[in-house]
């Protein structure tokens, strides 16, 4: 039977449409989820409380000989983690790191030369740590709980992302001046949608 499935913090298309047996664009593209895609524009960042339409599931049968081994993929899976590492503003290229999720290594090597760390991970993956142990550093990672950035909160966890103090109301108000003064923007410390687009673009070019 169809349903309608309430979002809980951490949740996403990827990681709703594996726990359903979907892929995540079945779900994305359904016309039944036509609002919440306008509405959100990222299947990657929904809001806690958001409701996804999940239709029946298809039944998909393939012809295969007897007494053969067949080897059959499933698209779709695991999700991709990318983070760009930087301490005191300055990217660390070239520097060895290991990836843990939900207390598994998921991988190792060295990051990118754009400071880039990539990973294949698993699309309901909770939390993790990317240890960069020549500098004995540990940084803490939580998956999936970017809001988006259209609510307060997602604008002030991409702040902080980006570096900016986000506590009270009025460090958010003084970090946004200080980002608008930089990119040229109305000094408001509003998050008008110049604003919110400008810090969009920034933290996914992290």
């Amino acid at each position: 039977m169809p349903s309608q499935h309430t979002v809980a913090q951490g949740e996403s298309i990827a990681s709703i449409a594996e726990d359903s047996g979907h892929f995540a664009g079945t779900l994305w593209e359904h016309p039944e989820n036509a609002a919440l895609r306008e509405l959100r524009q990222d299947p990657r960042i929904l809001l806690a409380g958001d409701v996804v339409f999940i239709p029946d599931l298809r039944e998909k049968s393939v012809a295969a000989d007897t007494g053969r081994v067949h080897r059959f993929r499933r698209r779709g899976v695991p999700g991709v983690f990318r983070v760009r590492v930087a301490v005191d503003g300055q990217p660390l290229r070239n520097e060895p790191y290991v990836l843990e999720v939900d207390g598994v290594v998921r991988g190792s090597g060295l990051t990118d030369a754009s400071a880039n760390v990539q990973e294949f991970i698993p699309t309901g993956a909770a939390a993790g740590v990317l240890k960069l142990e020549r500098l004995g550093l540990s940084l803490p990672l939580r998956f999936g709980e970017l809001d988006p950035v259209t609510v307060e909160s997602g604008v002030r966890q991409r702040l902080r992302n980006l570096g900016f103090a986000a506590g009270t109301p009025e460090e958010v108000a003084e970090s946004l001046r200080s980002l608008q003064r930089r990119f040229n923007l109305p000094e408001t410390g509003e998050p008008d949608d110049a604003t919110r687009r400008k810090l969009v673009k920034l933290h996914e070019a992290r």
